[in-house]
């Protein structure tokens, strides 16, 4: 009698190589990960709740910041361009008094207490193909570029960010857009709890209050 293909595919799975074939079908099935995804952000981010500091700030967002496309693999794309334009937007009204958000440098003077002009370095995504995890992960890693009022480099600060979803049932795009969103939300938690104890930041913010007396 002629095996049925259930049974052929035991035997074949009996032996090491053929095992190991059989798990990475099982686990491509589960995860269901062929194909590209192609993903863009458009959540609303809240406004920071803090108590703003009294200075007088300028947020450079350029046009590549603000049309980001992250390709952290052939397989995905994510655009976080408005997305992160928006949360950075809504972090620095909630930690300055008075701030511009400009897409040049060259647009700053000499008004301005502090310069700020972050991009970014990296986008990396994990999908549970590749970390045996019902997870998707996203991080994203920022370079903020700090400056005084004159144009002095105060810092260049390494910002890295991290999201993730666990939902198994959701779709792979569904899946990376919740995780990129969350590692999004991440930038304002940073900047809320760390960007001004920056002791570089810290130092010059003591300074200028001293030197006008506030």
């Amino acid at each position: 009698m002629r095996d049925d293909p259930i049974t052929k595919i035991i035997r074949f799975a009996s032996h090491g190589l053929g095992l190991r074939v059989l798990n990475l079908v099982i686990i491509l099935i589960i995860t269901g990960c062929g194909g590209s995804s192609n993903v863009q952000i458009g959540a609303n981010f809240p406004t920071l709740i803090a108590k703003p500091l009294d200075i007088r700030a300028a947020v450079v967002l350029d046009p590549t910041f603000i049309s980001y496309i992250a390709t952290p693999n052939k397989s995905i794309t994510i655009d976080i361009g408005s997305g992160q334009k928006q949360v950075w937007e809504n972090s620095f009204l909630g930690l300055v008094k008075d701030v511009s958000f400009l897409d040049s440098a060259e647009l700053v003077d000499d008004s301005y207490d502090l310069i700020v002009l972050p991009s970014v370095v990296d986008v990396q995504v994990s999908v549970p193909s590749e970390n045996y995890l019902s997870i998707y992960e996203v991080w994203i890693k920022y370079s903020i570029d700090i400056r005084s009022g004159d144009g002095a480099n105060l810092d260049n600060w390494y910002m890295p960010v991290y999201g993730k979803t666990s939902n198994a049932s959701w779709s792979r795009d569904r899946a990376i857009s919740s995780a990129t969103e969350t590692a999004l939300r991440d930038v304002g938690a940073k900047l809320s709890l760390d960007f001004f104890r920056i002791p570089s930041v810290r130092r010059y913010i003591n300074n200028l209050k001293l030197g006008e007396g506030l």
